[in-house]
């Protein structure tokens, strides 16, 4: 008898489960570091395959992720992308993402901690306005001076971790280091994206983070912006306006993202059939979640499974 595989299949991911696969040094299960710099990695090895090729979902945690050389081909939030030297990627809680491959000559700097170890002390509507940037532009370049002060911070956490029987308040050390980091990428972003950006409002703000909560939560049964729209007590025209506003997207276009990674997870397993990836995601027929899938991908569920 048939038995209904879990639905779940993006898996969330935290600093405590990134830590029991490759770890150059931690705090805890509250801060991880891992590099390439002193030396070389097999990127074929099952500890570090288990960083890649898996879409994960943040949960509870914040990493920097730096390109030192080479490239590394990632999907951020639905969007390809590919890190060159001085690219970095900001990830926070409830963001989706994927490496794909590491060039032979990759060379990186990874930085992990739990919201409870560290959170950028920001407003609430700069992190609204922030938040809304990384779906537009999940990498920011560092500029060389940045590239140079990012690889001495860097060095200094890792140098406090080694040593840390001679450093006094290691944690609030780290902390002080990473503050430094965050803002100077943080920066990096705000060039990144041009002073035109607007702010969004403390109102935006709300709706817009309790909004991507309800979608992680339910995505896979509800794709109709009413259902969210009645539970934020708003109509769903307003719910839309207010989420473009506060992050550059539709909101009904934020839930169809959740849905399309979700779908290209489950057909890559090779696990399921088409017609158990639609029953899982609950289209009520095949055929839908075919034209539904390549309206958002360009292709039939099949062409990307063949592809694949």
């Amino acid at each position: 008898m048939y038995k209904q595989p879990p639905k779940k299949t993006i898996t969330d991911f935290s600093v405590e489960d990134l830590a029991k696969t490759i770890v150059l040094d931690s705090i805890g299960t509250d801060f991880m570091i891992n590099d390439n710099l002193d030396v070389d990695l097999d990127f074929d090895n099952p500890k570090l395959v288990q960083m890649h090729q898996k879409t994960t979902k943040m949960v509870g945690q914040s990493s920097l992720f730096l390109c030192v050389e080479g490239e590394i081909e990632m999907v951020c939030n639905s969007q390809p992308c590919i890190m060159h030297r001085m690219d970095v990627a900001y990830a926070q809680s409830g963001h989706i993402g994927e490496i794909k491959r590491f060039s032979r000559d990759a060379r990186f700097c990874l930085l992990a901690c739990s919201d409870n170890f560290y959170m950028p002390p920001l407003t609430g509507v700069e992190a609204a306005a922030f938040r809304r940037e990384l779906v537009t532009h999940p990498l920011a370049h560092l500029s060389e001076a940045q590239f140079k002060a990012f690889d001495v911070i860097y060095k200094m956490i890792r140098n406090s971790l080694r040593k840390r029987d001679e450093v006094h308040f290691v944690r609030r050390t780290v902390q002080g280091f990473l503050q430094a980091l965050y803002f100077m990428v943080f920066s990096a972003y705000q060039t990144e994206a041009g002073a035109t950006s607007q702010l969004a409002t403390a109102r935006q703000e709300e709706i817009f983070h309790r909004f991507i909560k309800l979608v992680e939560k339910n995505y896979t049964v509800e794709r109709n912006i009413g259902f969210y729209a009645d539970k934020l007590c708003i109509t769903p025209k307003y719910l839309s306006q207010l989420i473009y506003k506060a992050s550059g997207i539709y909101a009904g276009d934020h839930i169809d993202n959740y849905v399309i990674a979700e779908a290209k997870t489950l057909i890559k397993s090779r696990k399921y059939t088409i017609a158990q990836v639609s029953d899982m995601l609950n289209f009520t027929s095949q055929a839908y979640f075919g034209r539904y899938f390549k309206k958002h991908t360009g292709m039939t569920p099949l062409e990307f499974a063949d592809k694949g």
